[in-house]
């Protein structure tokens, strides 16, 4: 697999790029239309227009026109001389007609089509279809050349009036043109499955951020997918502006996620999230000037602005953010390159590689966390072996025996309590090895047998004493205060009783324990075991480690009084008594 990421992984990239570019661009090009005859137009409504000898001297090319009427409502008339190619034998030729309005379509003076009922006012006219194919009749397929006219009205339209497409030739052709445009939207299933996915697993395991803005990211996509390929099925043409704007919107919240999931992706600072809402609106403003214009404004806002939370990652080593940057990047090149041509279909290859790299990060994420946990739970087992055989040593069973055997014979009752003690120790060990973490009060108990037994076997006074205000039922390491108390008894003063402390506060969402073995520190040696490289150091840390993650502190030093030990620990990585499972491989809530 390292072989694949880091040899293999760089040229398939790069061939990824240039297909989605290629796709995207030759989808783009496939529709459209040369532009080898004039197209004019003329506003009102004259049905001697259609006449195919109509002077049309008075009529103005179509951007002379639309600059002229850039928010035209009423009725107009488009004239073009069309040369439809031929088709194959027992093939019939179409045209198709993608249009904001209701049209009547005349060939040669004949009207051959009507797509709802042309009128003169909001009354008399029926609204046809925005997408409208149209058979030509045989008796003119004879003849290549016609002259076309087309009558329109658009007073129902709360969009102004648009000509989005006008082709003819063989119905295959345009048929097949209409479906390589439902292409993309064959994939909307795949966004909504992923963002589904995520969205139960954010409800019911993994309530990070990142998460949940992944999941809206992708069902988003797929829903601008499908309103930006909704014309294709066809509806009345005053719904298009209903759509525009619903592809704007769903554009703007796509705009504001994609920045805002990198930066809980990879725990960069939520400051750059600023930069969207800054670039966004400077895109609406400078290319607002129609929907798609405004949609491509936001699009340019919203990658512009992701890129700067990337390219702080890729600087501060986040892994695998080089991939969200690679795919953004591409996103923002193919957009500049494109221009409104990135709105048709390129900015679908363009996410569906950038979704397509994100799901490549995390997978290898989760398989490096999978290698970390399979290593953390074989560390777990070398530990638990290793607490109790340390417990069970011969050398320790003997001298814990023969300290017994001196009990039974000068006080028999004692001799008993002693045992009882020793067997209490070893059932604790025995119940809280195997976990990750124990409450404090387990802890405590396994900490005052194991101190009473010394007090069996020494003849000495050692105690226990804990915070009164200390919370006993949070979260700890098993044995890791054990492991300090056994530590301090090599330190201990040799008379007088021995006074363990340990005090518990809670800091945020943080956990803090200061632990006190008593003992002689003025002569600057350093604690046996305490932040060394010992037996008794390695277990603490990978003891933390195993329950907290990477969200643990431990530190010593010497006091007056003796060795202070503080322990600090954040989130419990897991319920206790739980078998340990590998994290979700998304940042969490703490930004630098």
């Amino acid at each position: 697999m390292k072989y694949l990421v880091h040899k293999r992984m760089p040229p398939i990239l790069a061939a990824m790029v240039l297909g989605v570019w290629g796709a995207g661009f030759w989808q783009a090009g496939a529709r459209e239309e040369p532009d080898s005859t004039p197209i004019l137009l003329r506003s009102g409504d004259d049905l001697d227009w259609a006449r195919p000898d109509l002077d049309t001297s008075g009529w103005l090319h179509w951007r002379d026109w639309f600059a002229a009427n850039p928010k035209y409502k009423g009725n107009l008339w488009l004239r073009r001389e069309i040369v439809i190619p031929p088709a194959r034998p027992g093939r019939s030729r179409a045209g198709l007609l993608v249009a904001v309005a209701t049209s009547e379509i005349y060939l040669d003076g004949r009207l051959i089509y009507s797509n709802g009922k042309v009128g003169s006012s909001p009354e008399t006219e029926r609204a046809g279809y925005l997408v409208s194919f149209f058979a030509i009749p045989d008796d003119l397929e004879k003849r290549e050349s016609h002259q076309l006219a087309v009558r329109f009205s658009n007073h129902h339209g709360r969009h102004p009036f648009q000509v989005l497409q006008l082709r003819f030739g063989p119905l295959n052709r345009l048929v097949h043109g209409s479906r390589l445009a439902l292409l993309p939207i064959a994939m909307l299933s795949g966004f909504l499955v992923v963002g589904g996915y995520f969205l139960v697993l954010f409800v019911f395991s993994h309530r990070e951020p990142a998460v949940l803005l992944f999941a809206v990211l992708c069902l988003c996509v797929g829903i601008l997918f499908a309103l930006e390929y909704l014309r294709m099925l066809s509806y009345r043409y005053p719904w298009h502006a209903d759509r525009l704007l619903l592809i704007n919107l769903v554009t703007a919240a796509i705009s504001l996620l994609l920045p805002l999931f990198f930066i809980f992706r990879h725990q960069v600072s939520p400051r750059f999230w600023m930069l969207s809402w800054l670039l966004v609106p400077i895109g609406i403003l400078i290319w607002g000037d129609s929907p798609d214009g405004i949609s491509y404004g936001i699009f340019f806002g919203g990658l512009l602005a992701t890129l700067a939370p990337l390219g702080r990652a890729v600087q501060r080593g986040r892994p695998h953010a080089r991939l969200g940057l690679l795919g953004t990047a591409t996103a923002f090149t193919s957009l500049i390159w494109s221009g409104m041509a990135f709105m048709e279909s390129i900015f679908f290859y363009c996410f569906l590689f950038l979704i397509f790299l994100t799901l490549i990060s995390i997978s290898l994420q989760v398989q490096e966390l999978r290698r970390r946990h399979s290593q953390a739970r074989l560390n777990s087992a070398r530990l638990e072996v290793e607490l109790l055989k340390k417990h069970i040593q011969p050398h320790f069973m003997m001298n814990t025996l023969t300290a017994a055997l001196e009990w039974m014979e000068r006080d028999p009752a004692a001799g008993v309590r002693f045992i009882e003690a020793l067997g209490e120790e070893m059932r604790t060990l025995m119940r809280i090895s195997g976990r990750t973490l124990i409450p404090l009060a387990e802890e405590v108990e396994l900490c005052r047998s194991l101190l009473r037994v010394l007090s069996f076997r020494t003849r000495g006074d050692y105690e226990l004493v804990v915070d009164p205000d200390a919370d006993l039922s949070v979260l700890v390491s098993p044995a890791v205060f054990h492991t300090l108390i056994e530590n301090g008894l090599t330190h201990a003063p040799d008379q007088g009783p021995i006074r363990f402390q340990l005090t518990h506060r809670r800091e945020g969402a943080r956990d803090c324990f200061t632990f006190l073995a008593p003992g002689d520190t003025e002569t600057g040696e350093r604690m046996p075991d305490q932040r060394g490289t010992g037996t008794g150091t390695r277990y603490i840390e990978a003891r933390l480690e195993e329950g907290f993650g990477s969200d643990w502190s431990f530190e010593a030093e010497p006091t007056p009084e003796g060795w202070i030990t503080r322990i600090a620990t954040g989130k419990p990585q897991k319920e206790p008594g739980k078998a340990m499972e590998p994290e979700f491989p998304f940042g969490s809530t703490k930004h630098t």
